[in-house]
């Protein structure tokens, strides 16, 4: 061995150094290999990525990237114009009380709501603090009333239950310390009563006109004691009364008892009212009062003579949903739907008028969505033209034929028959055979002129009366205050 090691000492040196390298390069090789499909790993993510922002539409990049950010902010202003389109029917009230109010006083303002709503100069940052209170304060825009009143309300009125805060006597309390803000705070909710008038039937009184402000600015209204309660609604029952008088529309007893409870009838056993005082049923009742009223505007507005009934209906039930009866509002989206049915009588154009005029209260902001309408005919024109004398006047009312001939031999035929015969004191017999011949005569004279100069030919025989009884089925869409 040691022989063939000094033969071949060169042979062996190269060969080691050979597989050292050899080595070397393997282990080089393997760290190659590994980045290598590291690469590929991120080469493979990195495609996908840019194959998805090739098919986006369109393709990302700095200058549609603008544009996108762009058409979010048009849609989104679109949005908010739509929502406010949805707001309350007083909202024009709302914005009439905010442009009427004053700026608030400092008196009852901690330091922060002080500076949060006092005006705004140029560098007001390098004024010193006590420069920064002498700047005076600002009128508040609608959404800073809001949050104004909300902070004062819970500084004052933060420990009561819900329930008590709920009702009118708490927030009487409270706006009696509250309106103290604002120095002409009467004239501005006398502004938003004078506006409102318009939008709403219900009566706008002293005990009820700042809870209308209130509830028309998104916060939960407060209810009145049942007495009052009972006070209000004798009143909304007798301010619609006239206005159905006004417009001419009978209103029938059904549709007078609309809404005593939230079930809609005042029969219904479920009806909270009539047994006792529930906020929240107080609050659907005065809700579906104000849509009453608007619908009898709209009534007299399209010039219908009776209303006979006009229901909330309730949303079909679903079983699998555990649905009951009741559930009479329908909940879409951000919006919440209430399904109406009117009974009503009128001309055919003014059961029309009445439905064109719904599909045009969205110009009021307030959105109905007319469903169906069923038309029942309240007189039988047919039966009555029938009728050979009910044919025979309408005939010589309106002069149909033009026949001078069939209208001489018409008025002949008249005179015979008033004419008192030669043997007038004969037997009735006689008599009636005389009739008899005269009437067949003169059927045999009408079936041999032409059709079109026939008594009566043209006249109107089906649709001629001018009443009907239609039941319309409409929804009332609302958009969700929590929206």
């Amino acid at each position: 061995m040691n022989r063939f090691t000094k033969k071949n000492i060169v042979f062996i040196s190269v060969l080691s150094v050979t597989g050292a390298i050899a080595a070397i390069l393997l282990i080089i090789a393997g760290i190659v290999l590994f980045g290598l499909i590291d690469s590929m790993g991120k080469t493979k993510e990195a495609r996908a990525q840019v194959e998805k922002l090739t098919k986006a539409k369109p393709a990302p990049g700095a200058e549609n990237e603008e544009r996108i950010n762009k058409d979010i902010a048009v849609y989104k202003d679109a949005a908010k114009g739509i929502r406010k389109g949805f707001s309350t029917p007083l909202q024009p009230a709302v914005d009439a009380f905010i442009k009427e109010l004053a700026a608030p006083s400092t008196a009852q303002m901690s330091d922060e709501q002080q500076e949060r709503y006092r005006v705004q100069v140029p560098k007001i940052d390098e004024m010193s603090d006590e420069e920064k209170k002498k700047l005076p304060m600002r009128k508040l825009t609608l959404d800073e009333f809001k949050e104004f009143y909300r902070e004062r309300f819970e500084v004052e009125c933060g420990n009561y239950s819900d329930q008590r805060k709920e009702l009118l006597s708490t927030q009487s309390f409270f706006i009696n310390n509250f309106r103290k803000n604002f120095s002409n705070w009467q004239r501005a909710v006398s502004k938003f009563a004078e506006v409102a008038r318009s939008a709403t039937s219900e009566p706008i009184i002293n005990t009820n006109v700042v809870a209308m402000l209130l509830n028309a600015m998104g916060f939960v209204r407060a209810v009145p004691e049942e007495a009052e309660f009972n006070r209000l609604m004798e009143d909304y029952r007798t301010e619609i009364e006239k206005k159905a008088e006004k417009g001419k529309l009978g209103i029938q007893a059904d549709a007078a008892n609309f809404m005593l409870g939230s079930s809609g009838s005042n029969q219904n056993e479920n009806s909270n009212v009539n047994r006792g005082y529930v906020a929240a049923d107080i609050r659907d009742v005065l809700f579906h009062w104000d849509v009453f009223g608007n619908i009898v505007d709209h009534l007299c507005n399209g010039k219908v003579k009776i209303l006979h009934n006009i229901r909330v209906r309730d949303f079909a039930e679903k079983p699998e949903e555990n649905r009951k009866l009741g559930n009479f509002l329908e909940t879409v989206g951000a919006y919440q739907i209430f399904h109406y049915t009117v009974e009503i009588s009128g001309s055919m154009e003014t059961i029309r008028a009445f439905c064109q005029s719904l599909d045009q209260s969205y110009k009021q902001r307030r959105f109905y969505v007319v469903r169906a309408v069923t038309l029942y005919s309240e007189e039988n024109g047919a039966a009555i033209l029938m009728k050979q004398e009910e044919l025979a006047k309408k005939d010589n009312n309106t002069g149909s034929s033009s026949d001078d001939e069939g209208n001489q031999g018409g008025r002949r035929r008249r005179r015979r028959r008033n004419a008192a015969p030669a043997n007038a004191g004969g037997d009735d017999a006689g008599n009636q055979q005389n009739e008899e011949e005269l009437r067949r005569q003169e059927a045999e004279r009408i079936k041999r002129m032409k059709v079109h100069e026939r008594p009566g030919y043209g006249a109107v025989l089906v649709g001629i009366g001018d009443m009907y009884r239609a039941f319309v089925d409409f929804d009332y869409v609302v958009l969700d205050k929590n929206q």
